[in-house]
């Protein structure tokens, strides 16, 4: 004997002004299929808008605050706002500490070297946001630069599991305070 599945048929009840209305489904009922390249359009467009909105987002702030910032091909952007006495600059393989504080828009501070003691690490082989690695690599001993950061060169989708959220954009005012050439 074979076994033979039935359907499976879910009822409901629906009271609307006194009137009872049954409302019944069936598990052999097909849901229209979407097509994979509808799904991956319209998953393109949702990121698009999500980026369209975080630099509009981030435009506003440079503007309210009146920074003057340059932007590099990836989308960080930053303004040495104070010039130090070093004559070289970072590079991949360097060791640098900084002294950092870390932000979001809307101001909440997350991290600051004031309670974590200064940040050091090797430049293209941490773990630390790759918009700050591309950052500490247009600085001198010295400089102080703001960076922001968008999601994508920060945490991006996940966050980093503690106080920085999904998608957020950082804003990291930081000051060089030594480079060790990879070398050493």
């Amino acid at each position: 004997m074979s076994a033979r599945i039935l359907p499976v048929v879910i009822c409901f009840l629906i009271t609307l002004n006194g009137l009872v209305i049954p409302s019944c489904k069936s598990s052999n009922e097909k849901k229209p299929q979407k097509n994979q390249g509808d799904i991956q359009e319209g998953l393109i467009r949702n990121q698009q808008q999500i980026l369209k909105d975080e630099a509009l987002e981030i435009n506003n702030y440079i503007s309210i605050r009146n920074y003057t910032m340059t932007a590099t091909n990836t989308g960080l952007r930053y303004q040495v706002y104070h010039r130090g006495e070093g004559k070289t600059l970072a590079g991949d393989e360097d060791v640098v500490r900084l002294n950092y504080s870390v932000s979001l828009l809307d101001g909440t501070r997350v991290y600051s070297s004031d309670s974590t003691g200064a940040l050091q690490f090797k430049v293209g082989k941490s773990d630390v946001a790759s918009g700050l690695q591309e950052g500490v690599k247009l600085l001198h001993e010295g400089d102080k630069a703001i960076f922001i950061i968008p999601a994508h060169l920060a945490y991006g989708l996940t966050g980093d599991g503690d106080q920085i959220k999904h998608y957020a954009t950082l804003v990291i005012d930081a000051e060089l305070l030594q480079i060790t050439p990879g070398n050493e």
